[in-house]
């Protein structure tokens, strides 16, 4: 329905607050670099006016793709269409350096390697599982080598893929829950 190719690299960033600071503009940017990809913006925001005038005026429309808000499950099923989650919080300030955000588990769950910036809680989880990599700098050239690098590297692709779905099985409500419980009782 998206005008996807099947042999598109699917690159994505979900979620709800789809907002400044996360890295989305120069997400667009990098598509532009990349050969054989599509980014996927699901969700709203206060940026998409501006990744939306971005696209039309970089003439990027058959690269990036914009789908509003969905129900979770109706998002989890486009995320797991997904080879890259994209993760680019800016570290403007420490509630995002010290944010967990939701799509960094509906990548997990989704078993969408993840490409990140370095902030310090997502950091330690995508590294604690070794689900994903970082880059240091969210500039749309960095974006883009490492979009391709990942791309190009089918076998770590593979590897942060089964390893989402074994941080999938421990981070989830089922133990956390037990952890409450147990906590509560203790």
């Amino acid at each position: 329905d998206l005008g996807i190719k099947d042999d598109d690299f699917i690159i994505i960033i979900q979620g709800s607050g789809l907002n400044k600071d996360r890295g989305i503009e120069e997400a667009i940017l990098a598509i532009s670099y990349c050969t054989d990809c599509v980014l996927l913006l699901v969700g709203d925001g206060d940026i998409i006016p501006t990744a939306k005038n971005i696209v039309e005026t970089k003439k990027l429309t058959s690269k990036v793709k914009f789908i509003s808000r969905r129900p979770y499950l109706a998002l989890m099923r486009i995320t797991r269409l997904a080879d890259l989650g994209l993760l680019l919080d800016k570290n403007t300030n420490l509630n995002h350096e010290l944010a967990l955000p939701n799509k960094l588990f509906d990548y997990i769950h989704a078993a969408t390697p993840i490409l990140s910036s370095r902030l310090k809680e997502i950091s330690e989880v995508i590294k604690k599982y070794d689900i994903g990599i970082f880059i240091d700098d969210i500039e749309p050239e960095i974006i883009s080598e490492a979009i391709m690098e990942y791309k190009d590297n089918r076998a770590l692709l593979n590897k942060h893929r089964a390893n989402c779905q074994k941080a999938s099985e421990i981070e989830n409500w089922q133990v956390e829950k037990e952890k409450l419980i147990h906590s509560i009782v203790n």
